[in-house]
């Protein structure tokens, strides 16, 4: 009779998750230290026949300061735990007739999805994609300061930057992969300040680059030989002789080709995106460039003079 009794249950819960189409899952983490604040917002659409009255889904982790929301409304909520995934049981305040739509957020803390180790950390953050899910967006915002390491991302995100820190961004939508039920985000990231104790030296050489620049741009619109123009390029160079090799190339890169496209630079050095994404973040943090968006494209400048 218990493993009778066992698989009702588990038709009963398969049976419910299957009544609810999840139409758009949006979800977003944010780190602080070594915490991470997450909400997700779940889209639900009645595609079945029967009526809904509450609603049960699993979120990964140990989770803290959780509260359910439908808009600013606070809901009540319970939760079951029950291995790696909490599920939150939450009665609707109104039962979800056939083609009705809801939308549910949660919010909260989630503990030991960080770990340090000296100026290396690493996220590993988990979320549950059912068959039933049909989109599926999840964004990781780093701490200001931090980056991620080269191949630090799996699997492979769009970095983006709100100005102040790297955020890095997934897309799934329908039919989503068998392989991505759980759909698992690791990322390793440094201490920009920390990892690299050269800042502040590099800062006044890169200072120096852009004076130089100038006046190399300033004397070319005014006929200076050709072979002036190469020497004073020449000693612009060897300014950026203390960055580290791949930050080199791409400052060389951009110094010859004031405003190029961003996709450019990942062509000609061979570097992944990631790998560009956060030089070109560490050079702008020192002033050493500035981005132009231009369409879903970014135009790469020497900093302007201040």
């Amino acid at each position: 009779m218990r493993p009778l009794a066992v698989a009702v249950v588990l038709l009963l819960l398969l049976s419910q998750v299957k009544a609810i189409e999840i139409t758009n899952y949006r979800a977003s983490l944010e780190i602080e230290d070594e915490l991470a604040r997450g909400e997700v917002t779940l889209s639900l659409l009645n595609d079945q026949n029967t009526t809904i009255a509450e609603f049960r889904y699993p979120l990964f982790g140990r989770l803290a300061n959780l509260e359910v929301l439908s808009g600013d409304k606070r809901l009540s909520f319970s939760v079951e735990v029950s291995g790696e995934r909490t599920y939150v049981i939450t009665p609707l305040p109104e039962p979800l007739e056939h083609g009705e739509s809801y939308e549910i957020t949660y919010r909260y803390i989630l503990r030991d999805v960080v770990e340090r180790h000296e100026n290396i950390y690493i996220l590993s953050v988990t979320h549950s994609l059912f068959a039933n899910v049909k989109n599926f967006e999840f964004t990781v915002a780093l701490p200001p300061g931090y980056g991620v390491v080269e191949n630090g991302v799996s699997p492979e995100s769009t970095p983006t930057s709100d100005g102040r820190r790297v955020i890095l961004k997934w897309e799934l939508h329908e039919p989503i992969p068998p392989e991505f039920k759980d759909f698992r985000v690791i990322v390793i990231y440094e201490n920009l300040f920390e990892a690299r104790n050269y800042l502040y030296p590099a800062l006044l050489a890169l200072a120096a680059l852009v004076i130089l620049f100038l006046s190399y741009k300033y004397l070319k619109a005014r006929g200076v030989s050709i072979r002036l123009l190469l020497d004073r390029k020449k000693r612009l160079e060897e300014k950026i002789e203390i960055l580290k090799e791949d930050e080199q190339k791409i400052m060389k890169l951009i110094i010859d080709n004031d405003g190029i496209d961003q996709r450019d630079i990942v062509r000609i050095t061979g570097f992944s995106k990631t790998k560009v994404s956060r030089i070109l973040s560490e050079l702008e943090k020192r002033g050493a460039i500035r981005k132009e968006q231009i369409g879903r494209r970014n135009r790469i400048y020497l900093a302007k003079k201040p």
